[in-house]
């Protein structure tokens, strides 16, 4: 059986080889290959791999020449591994770390769990006893995603293999079956909510995720976006937000998610203005008026 590892490259110089190594190191005694999908780096990463892994039968270089997003890159890196003829793709964040064996597990739950997507418990890189991941839902309503254990030590409350309704993006694992059946990651997003819609879309589609406590995966968290820090982001989450839900959700409850959707980015945009953070403020009001344009694709401040 062949795992392909899907990894997305934007100015991650200090983050590639600590997750590679990883990767290999894993314990995955049957054929496993490495792609590195570079969206258009300035920051010298992708001639550092280059350097470092040369010779390495188990890697490969993808060049999209220009930044299309994280969503167009892994697909990208999917119909390479696919031609390649993978078994089964991990997307995977450049900016984790895998634990011993943590793939040969998620391999195994996809076999043991037809048409699945298969998530680890995830820890902070700094916090190795803080879960920052295990697994994840929707609320009824709204259908706002949130993660299960976030911020909370681990231990036994965390340690059932279970099916859940959603997870976090930053890794999961499928076949090439379920990618027939789930397609895809959609590229308009370009960045954030492509895993909330496709988890979403799975759903849809009877696709279950499996959250595999005994795979065990470090992230540091927003260690190439800053989250709320940066403007753009702001901006990709409030329009990806609604992109998202518009596609997933009946009339009756969009309308309650609106409701929702208004108070929260209005919180968050008064305080963003009380800490004199004018950027992130603007940025809602872009994507907001870019979701009613249609507006999809890179944020153009």
């Amino acid at each position: 059986m062949k795992v392909s590892v899907i990894l997305v490259n934007y100015n991650g110089l200090v983050y590639n080889d600590t997750c590679i190594a990883s990767v290999l190191e894993n314990g995955w005694e049957q054929e496993l290959h490495i792609y590195v999908v570079d969206n258009g780096s300035a920051d010298g990463s992708m001639e550092r791999l280059d350097e470092t892994w040369e010779g390495c039968p188990n890697l490969t270089l993808l060049y999209m020449g220009e930044n299309l997003g994280f969503a167009a890159a892994n697909n990208a890196g999917i119909r390479r591994a696919l031609e390649d003829g993978t078994d089964f793709i991990l997307l995977l964040n450049n900016d984790t770390c895998l634990e011993k064996g943590m793939i040969g597990e998620l391999v195994r739950a996809v076999v043991t769990y037809p048409d699945c997507i298969a998530v680890p418990k995830i820890f902070y890189f700094d916090r190795r006893d803080t879960i920052w991941s295990a697994g994840g839902g929707f609320s009824r309503v709204v259908k706002k995603p949130f993660a299960l254990g976030e911020n909370r030590k681990d231990g036994p409350a965390y340690d059932a293999e279970k099916k859940c309704a959603n997870a976090n993006g930053c890794c999961l694992l499928f076949s090439g079956k379920t990618l027939e059946k789930v397609g895809f990651l959609d590229e308009s997003f370009f960045l954030y909510y492509e895993d909330t819609e496709y988890f979403m879309r799975a759903g849809e589609k009877g696709v279950q995720v499996v959250y595999v406590p005994t795979a065990k995966l470090y992230h540091k968290v927003n260690g190439s976006t800053k989250g709320n820090d940066n403007p753009a982001c702001v901006y990709y989450i409030t329009r990806n937000w609604l992109m998202c839900h518009k596609k997933h959700l009946g009339r009756g409850n969009y309308l309650v998610f609106w409701l929702y959707f208004m108070l929260n980015r209005g919180a968050w945009t008064a305080i963003w203005l009380l800490r004199g953070q004018t950027g992130q403020a603007r940025a809602v009001l872009l994507g907001i008026r870019d979701f009613y344009r249609g507006r999809t694709g890179r944020y153009l401040a």
